[in-house]
């Protein structure tokens, strides 16, 4: 007898939605295997369906003239490199979109469309609305994202927001015969067989979060502490767990971890998310530890430099430079202050001020404080 998993049942799901040329977005926090997912699901789509798998990270600089060119590459535009100007390769890629359409369902997959939200390019959400509307009834697209998304991330991306929401789905939770048959069958590719006791402490350290049960796994194997202190690896996924969550989501996340809230509108989402249990608990042993020892409330003493020289530029952007010379006056060679510092040190910020300023991340110049209207 056949046995289906949640996986299985979310897969059948977006299939179906791709056979009524439907568009879907997928939403998953990093390390809960959406890449995955979609690498496993274009084998599966139909024979006569052309797939053009867009990967952002492989994006760079102009992302519109990347995207165009990608699209191109993608199509087997001929000569690309003598396409002299934007509207030439628009109008190319058009052309030659419409004469595929005629005979095969075009899908087109973007991952992560978080990438692109976050750069902020209205010309990409045109020109992907666009090619919709030339072909509707056989262009459909998949968006991965890291979070539902917001207000502001409709108002930014304007009528692509229909096709953009036709379907919500979130990657499913697996249940636990399925989470610990995962453990075993991933562990045994990694070369480890685990033993019952640390098949438990995977999950319960994990909360079934992909990124974390590899993690996991991997330092069980090599004897190494299961201590994100002592682990960059599992430090490295909480982190960008906890970055993909807006303000108020990590707020909230904050208030669970200190058992002082237990407001359901407000855990629904990070339920979706996979986050809390039916019962509002936070799912991962070691993200509730993570989130209690890294985010309290009151701000730390470079926290509240960062917050102070926001405050006395408010509504000015703030640059990298200004808050390596605030910050870290005693570091002689700046660029050794990484990126990823700085990021770290935005995120704890913004979440502990967000119940009255909105940090504004200026892309490629730096940040603004605003207060909340």
């Amino acid at each position: 007898m056949l046995t289906f998993t949640q996986m299985d049942r979310f897969e059948s799901r977006i299939l179906q939605f791709i056979k009524l040329r439907e568009s879907v977005q997928i939403i998953g926090l990093p390390g809960t295997g959406k890449s995955r997912f979609i690498r496993d699901l274009i084998s599966k789509v139909p024979k006569n369906t052309l797939v053009i798998y867009i990967d952002t990270n492989s994006l760079f600089d102009d992302f519109y003239i990347a995207l165009l060119t990608f699209l191109g590459v993608q199509l087997n535009i001929q000569n690309l490199e003598n396409v002299n100007n934007n509207t030439h390769l628009v109008l190319t890629i058009k052309s030659k979109v419409e004469e595929i359409a005629k005979n095969q369902q075009i899908l087109i997959i973007i991952d992560s469309f978080t990438k692109l939200l976050d750069a902020k390019v209205p010309t990409i959400y045109k020109y992907l609305k666009h090619l919709r509307d030339i072909n509707r009834k056989q262009i459909s697209y998949i968006f991965t994202t890291n979070n539902v998304g917001s207000p502001e991330d409709r108002n930014l991306i304007g009528d692509l927001f229909e096709i953009f929401s036709e379907h919500i789905e979130y990657i499913p939770i697996p249940t636990d015969k399925e989470f610990y048959k995962e453990v075993v069958h991933r562990a045994n590719e990694l070369g480890f067989n685990p033993t019952q006791e640390q098949i438990k402490q995977i999950y319960s350290l994990s909360g079934k979060i992909h990124g974390l049960k590899k993690a996991c796994i991997q330092a069980l194997r090599d004897s190494k502490r299961l201590d994100y202190r002592n682990n960059l690896r599992l430090k490295g996924q909480l982190e960008e767990l906890t970055e993909a969550l807006t303000a108020e989501q990590l707020n909230y996340l904050i208030s669970v971890s200190q058992e002082k809230d237990s407001d359901e509108n407000r855990a629904r989402t990070l339920r979706n998310l996979g986050l809390l249990t039916d019962s509002n608990k936070i799912r991962s042993g070691l993200l509730k530890q993570f989130v209690a020892q890294n985010y309290k409330s009151e701000l730390t003493s470079a926290e509240k430099l960062f917050f102070d020289l926001l405050e006395q530029n408010k509504n000015t952007t703030i640059t990298r430079k200004d808050i390596c010379e605030t910050v870290y006056p005693d570091v002689k060679n700046y660029e050794g202050i990484t990126e990823h510092a700085i990021d770290q040190l935005v995120h704890r910020v913004r979440s502990k001020v967000s119940n009255k300023y909105k940090i504004e991340t200026i892309r490629g110049r730096g940040y603004r404080l605003i207060e909340n209207s």
